[in-house]
């Protein structure tokens, strides 16, 4: 089944189905949405599989809403992986220890 937006309902009455596009275009959803669960769930790697061949599939049927979403988990999986601390500076590690953005402020 082809997961769409609201307003794509109307664009797919009588669409052909059982075309190469169409099937492509499934994929490349499906992967999408299989990457997003994955990385709910924590499973980074997978997730990172499923949003690269996602990218690779809507890339190729011209499917740009769905290729900016599968790009924005993509880049969203990458920054965990690359920073799985966190990208918080001192701040960010203030408060992680128990401090607070008014005692920090405080401080100054």
């Amino acid at each position: 089944p082809l997961l769409c937006v609201p307003f794509e309902k109307k664009d797919f009455v009588g669409l052909d189905t059982d075309s190469r596009h169409y099937k492509k275009r499934c994929q490349g959803r499906m992967r999408k949405h299989v990457g997003d669960l994955c990385l709910q769930a924590g499973m980074l790697q997978d997730s990172l599989v499923h949003y690269h061949m996602a990218v690779e599939l809507l890339r190729s049927v011209n499917d740009f809403l769905w290729l900016g979403a599968a790009l924005e988990g993509l880049c969203s999986a990458s920054v965990i992986y690359h920073y799985p601390g966190g990208t918080g500076g001192k701040i960010g590690s203030r408060r992680a220890q128990g401090g607070s953005l008014s005692a920090e402020a405080g401080n100054r």
